[in-house]
């Protein structure tokens, strides 16, 4: 409980022998691994993480196969509607994203993938976003980005778009570059090239 005393005691066993020196190293989780303490991070930007030692916090999302199991968490302030979280995992397996609104409901989330795309956030409002592992995957670092455009410019990291019924909105290729070879039809190879 946050504000109230703790007492450690050490001691041995009665002989002597077992007396002596010792190193005492005491650390509290790291502040990410509850949401209340989410790491506030800039709607744009990439972070380093891991879910190594984290606990299991909140309750299991709608789409997440199991957990939470060793979840961490972050938070960010809208700056445009367009969220895409991305992952590059190391040694972190068996991804699962899930992405709250201000008040703690669940907006968006996924198992397995390493992206999560959502485009109706409310510029200004807070979010939070939890990283976890499934239970057949392992606990490890990652690198996680909240792009707040489309960072679609090579094949590997193409939009996903789940729902195509009715899909609409707005990209752009100038920051583009040239990927993957000449479809048949295309009149010239790829320049600008977004997925």
């Amino acid at each position: 409980i946050p504000g109230e005393w703790y007492y450690i005691s050490v001691d041995s066993r009665s002989s002597s022998s077992y007396r002596g020196t010792f190193q005492l190293c005491v650390d509290s989780p790291m502040p990410n691994y509850l949401q209340e303490n989410s790491k506030l991070v800039e709607h744009g930007s990439s972070e380093i993480g891991t879910t190594i030692g984290s606990v299991a916090d909140g309750s299991k999302p709608s789409t997440w196969v199991d957990g939470p199991n060793e979840n961490v968490w972050y938070s960010f302030f809208a700056n445009v509607e367009f969220l895409q979280i991305k992952l590059d995992l190391y040694s972190l397996s068996q991804p699962m994203i899930a992405l709250y609104d201000e008040f703690g409901s669940e907006l968006k989330s996924n198992s397995g993938d390493k992206q999560l795309v959502y485009t109706s956030l409310i510029p200004g409002q807070r979010y939070f976003v939890s990283v976890d592992h499934s239970a057949s995957g392992n606990s490890g670092d990652f690198v996680i980005h909240l792009n707040n455009q489309a960072s679609n410019y090579i094949f590997e990291d193409a939009l996903i778009i789940e729902n195509v019924q009715n899909y609409s909105s707005q990209f752009s290729n100038v920051e583009g570059i040239a990927d993957g070879f000449r479809p048949e039809s295309w009149t010239q190879n790829p320049m600008k090239n977004v997925w």
